[in-house]
């Protein structure tokens, strides 16, 4: 009766903490719980929920279109359903890291409280993954990122005979999401050794792991046509070197924020390097019973960075960050594990604190940031749908395609209209600009007319009837048409579409 008590009591306080880190996730991602829809996330829905294509050329993410069309079944086109599902999951993951902090033995029962709540809580508010929370189609990688991180915990936990199966599955089910958690096994094995000190031992599991990895591959050929998506040309066609280069800029972005101040942020990481590496050779050189701990968790960060290094990372802006999702669960426990081995208690609260209001300065700077290009792109759909232009082109010039990385319309602008039930017929993106760019207010643009032409800044000509556009800020080929008087031309001046007269 007793033993029965005792699940009972685990069972409701980790619902309790579970629903704990969901209203604290609610209140942290307040602002943006409305936030609209952005870029392929138009693109992604109208393909799931209008033509029910789930299975596509190039990619292989069926977890994330079946979770996105649950999401349209429950809210229809409405944003917040879909905000709401990816901070639950978000919620989710956190939980899980409290929980692998609870049971893994890393540090002594009386540091594993503190170490676990406070590594859950880094995770909970790590500024440096919240595309992957706040873009709809980030669902991808937090579903992911959820059957990873239990993949991992379920090793761990109270369960005898089938931890491995479930483990098995749940990272199968995860590979199905997105494909930054590839190298989890190499991570898991690696927490085994460290546990029971045995190769031997890990074999059937590295084979149950192989098995599992090769069958979502060839089953991932058979449906999309190919192994590694739409990314793969991108992530294997660089050079030694690059990939260095890559792995430098995505550790690096691990731990600071993105600026326009590449050689100050490579002088800050090259500092940070340094002291890591002091720290970690005095840990091993003092062999005690937390060093093995130390160097599993170290050696699951690196493990973890692989594929955002060889996926590339903006050190400019936060495009790009929903890749660290998967690595952030092991960088959180890293980073709550030094502290926790802190032994002057003073010391170790004024780490957390530190840490704790860092993580949570740039936290709310991205998401402010995503709430501006939401608020973008509402203004961009309200604009067009308001403008009447019957039988006459019309013309769109320095269509912002983000603002400051986050998404705005580089993509699927026509489906987006095609969702809000405006008219598309004559409607044409001549080019793209990037807005913001870790500005804090960029200066409104004006045409400018002289010599028989029209300049809209940065790169548009309009002379007489012609129109020569660069093609887009990482694109330079030139776009050039010619446009009868009675088309209407509207151009972003940073603000809002304008006609241009």
């Amino acid at each position: 009766m007793q033993t029965t008590d005792a699940k009972n009591n685990t069972a409701l306080r980790s619902f309790l903490i579970c629903l704990f880190f969901l209203l604290l996730s609610l209140l942290l991602f307040w602002p943006v719980l409305r936030k609209s829809f952005a870029s392929d996330d138009f693109s992604v829905l109208y393909r799931v929920i209008h033509q029910k294509v789930f299975f596509i050329q190039d990619f292989f993410r069926p977890l994330s279109d079946f979770s996105l069309y649950g999401s349209y079944l429950t809210g229809g086109f409405n944003p917040f359903y879909y905000n709401v599902a990816n901070i639950i999951i978000h919620a989710g993951c956190t939980f899980l890291v409290y929980r692998f902090c609870r049971v893994n033995n890393f540090l002594n029962v009386d540091n594993r409280a503190f170490f676990a709540w406070f590594a859950a809580l880094l995770f909970l508010i790590y500024p440096f993954h919240i595309e992957a929370i706040i873009w709809a189609i980030g669902r991808g990688i937090v579903l992911s990122g959820f059957f990873g991180f239990l993949s991992v915990a379920v090793i761990f936990l109270n369960v005898k005979s089938s931890r491995y199966f479930l483990s098995y599955l749940f990272y199968f089910i995860g590979l199905c999401g997105y494909e930054t958690i590839l190298p989890l096994p190499f991570i898991v094995l690696i927490f085994l050794y460290a546990e029971n000190r045995s190769f031997r031992k890990l074999l059937p599991a590295a084979a149950g792991y192989l098995i599992t990895l090769l069958l979502n591959l060839i089953i991932r050929r058979l449906v999309s046509g190919t192994i590694w998506g739409g990314y793969g040309s991108k992530m294997f066609s660089s050079s030694p070197v690059e990939y260095f280069i890559k792995f430098f800029k995505a550790t690096g972005r691990l731990f600071l924020p993105p600026s326009g101040m590449s050689a100050f942020l490579s002088i800050c990481f090259a500092v940070m390097v340094v002291c890591l590496i002091l720290l970690s050779l005095y840990l091993i050189k003092r062999k005690d019973s937390k060093t093995a701990g130390y160097i599993s968790i170290s050696i699951a960060v690196i493990i973890s960075c692989i594929i955002p290094a060889m996926f590339g990372l903006s050190t400019r802006t936060y495009e790009g960050d929903r890749v660290l999702y998967f690595s952030s669960f092991f960088l959180c426990i890293w980073i709550a594990y030094l502290v926790a081995l802190l032994k002057n208690i003073k010391l170790q609260l004024a780490a957390s604190l530190g840490i704790t209001v860092y993580f949570l300065i740039f936290f709310y700077q991205g998401v402010f940031t995503w709430k501006e290009s939401g608020s973008i792109t509402d203004n961009i759909i309200k604009t067009i749908s308001n403008i009447r232009h019957p039988g006459k082109k019309l013309y769109l010039l320095n269509m912002p395609e983000e603002y400051n990385g986050a998404q705005v319309f580089r993509n699927g602008f026509t489906e987006a209209l095609l969702i809000n039930r405006i008219d598309t017929s004559g409607i044409q993106v001549i080019n793209h600009i990037a807005t913001g760019k870790m500005t804090a207010s960029p200066l409104l643009i004006e045409p400018i007319a002289a010599h028989g032409q029209i300049f809209i800044p940065p790169y548009t000509y309009i002379s007489g009837n012609n129109i020569n556009a660069r093609k887009s800020y990482n694109d330079s080929s030139i776009i050039s048409l010619t446009h009868t008087s009675a088309a209407m031309i509207y151009y972003w001046n940073n603000q809002s579409f304008i006609l241009l007269k």
